[in-house]
């Protein structure tokens, strides 16, 4: 009756695990220029484990597998500027006065149509004017390396008073996972404190949460310093 018992439970628990949900904890990528050590963490951050005995969690470093994302935002807008995005040596003009730009979405439509009008660099990245935040109006331009390219060289620039900035997929970084304990509500670090170097491949990793209610991932050193990276956290396990 007890080998039936544990077989029961353990078919139950496992079923629990089956069907992971997978929030993620930093959906911007934390774009914010710095590689200073995420806070350790105080009261109800991080995801709620849901009673799970086990929790997986995944980071990407990179937005799509096997190609790099680079994004172009305009830092400051002047309509009578002509700028310049230069992709592997390759460079790509678009002048927001001859293109009667009105506004910032206009420009950075106006880069990405130039971008994909160029038949050498269409080779090498597909351009896309996308809206980050939810704003109403698109501000980025989102470059994705073709099936062919895993990475790309990017710089910009513009005349007159016309400022272009980039960032895109992080190259590495160093993390850290702390659980919550559910009776004592006191945050620690598993393995032995150690930060695990993560690089553009990505990593996974299965978390026994048996006892803890929360769970929370700490990241730091990361390269380049404005950059993206998601991390997922969801219930389920490795099999």
């Amino acid at each position: 009756m007890a080998n039936l018992f544990q077989a029961a439970n353990e078919i139950v628990t496992r079923l629990a695990r089956r069907n992971p949900e997978w929030p993620s904890t930093d959906p911007t990528g934390g774009n914010s220029g710095t590689t200073t050590l995420d806070p350790s963490p105080v009261g109800a951050v991080g995801v709620s484990l849901a009673n799970a005995p086990a929790s997986l969690v995944q980071v990407l470093l990179r937005a799509n597998d096997g190609r790099e994302t680079q994004n172009v935002i305009v830092d400051t807008l002047d309509l009578t500027a002509t700028y310049t995005v230069t992709v592997d040596s390759n460079a790509v003009d678009y002048d927001a006065s001859a293109g009667g730009a009105a506004d910032e979405a206009d420009v950075i439509n106006g880069i990405a149509d130039a971008i994909n009008a160029d038949a050498t660099v269409a080779a090498i990245v597909t351009a896309t004017a996308i809206d980050v935040g939810d704003t109403g109006a698109v501000n980025t331009v989102q470059l994705v390396t073709t099936a062919g390219d895993e990475s790309m060289t990017l710089a910009v620039s513009a005349t007159g008073s016309g400022v272009l900035d980039t960032y895109g997929d992080a190259t590495s970084l160093d993390l850290a996972i702390w659980l919550r304990s559910k009776t004592v509500q006191r945050w620690s670090k598993i393995n032995n404190g150690d930060y695990t170097a993560i690089d553009r491949d990505g990593w996974v990793e299965e978390i026994r949460a048996g006892g803890f209610d929360r769970i929370y991932v700490q990241v730091t050193a990361k390269v380049p310093a404005r950059s993206t990276y998601t991390v997922r956290v969801g219930n389920g396990e490795l099999e």
